[in-house]
């Protein structure tokens, strides 16, 4: 519990998240030998470092950046919420690359068929960079910011 407070202060979600769900596996694991106040603190720690990485991806979500969506979307699933990990980062890729088959403001008053090539250009890097960020949390690698980019 101290070590992912430590983690979680100086914002190393990921030491944090290690911590927290080695203590909760060992705490599950020993059963009734544990005793109701240590598993209510282990248990209270893990809701702590859930939260305060759920309020990054937020951030994340809310500043449209992939990498960070990435990152803090695989901590939510190492946390043991993998549901709303896979849902929260699929809506979040979906919402990126339809955006990027809009026509842009300086589009908008060109011919359909003339901003085509841009508007694929754009969605086939934003689907590329939104499979390279999938592709990273599933392999359990924290989400490079110069592979996954910003959408």
């Amino acid at each position: 519990e101290a070590a992912a407070a430590a983690a979680l202060a100086s914002s190393d979600y990921e030491d944090a998240a290690k911590h927290v769900t080695s203590a909760l596996a060992s705490v599950r694991a020993a059963g009734e030998a544990i005793d109701a106040p240590a598993r209510s603190r282990v248990e209270a720690a893990h809701s702590r470092v859930l939260s305060a990485v759920r309020a990054r991806l937020a951030d994340a979500l809310a500043a449209g950046a992939l990498g960070p969506v990435c990152r803090f979307s695989r901590l939510v699933a190492i946390l043991g919420e993998e549901a709303e990990a896979r849902s929260t980062l699929a809506a979040f890729c979906h919402r990126q690359v339809d955006a990027a088959a809009e026509p842009t403001p300086s589009e908008q008053d060109q011919p359909v068929l003339s901003t085509v090539p841009m508007r694929m250009a754009r969605l086939l890097r934003a689907t590329a960079e939104a499979v390279a960020g999938v592709a990273a949390v599933l392999a359990d690698q924290p989400a490079d910011e110069a592979l996954c980019g910003q959408l």
